[in-house]
């Protein structure tokens, strides 16, 4: 995924596990905002992220710098 532009790049997710990989740029944060309980958090690439399913259904989203790549990588349970 590439930031075109500084602002937030946006997923729903499928899964309740993810990595975040290969960054280059500047990423400021990872906001999860899920049905039932929102948190935000410091990305550190190629920390596995554990999303009880009691949070309900999630979406993240990533704050960067214009020109920020990054693969954002669902997880089997």
């Amino acid at each position: 995924m590439n930031l075109t532009k500084a602002g937030t790049w946006s997923h729903r997710l499928s899964r309740n596990s993810f990595v975040i990989q290969d960054i280059n740029g500047d990423l400021d944060k990872l906001d999860v905002r899920c049905d039932n309980k929102r948190n935000v958090f410091t990305i550190e690439e190629n920390n596995q992220w554990l999303i009880p399913i009691s949070w309900g259904k999630c979406q993240v989203l990533i704050d960067g710098n214009k020109g920020a790549s990054f693969k954002l990588v669902e997880l089997n349970s």
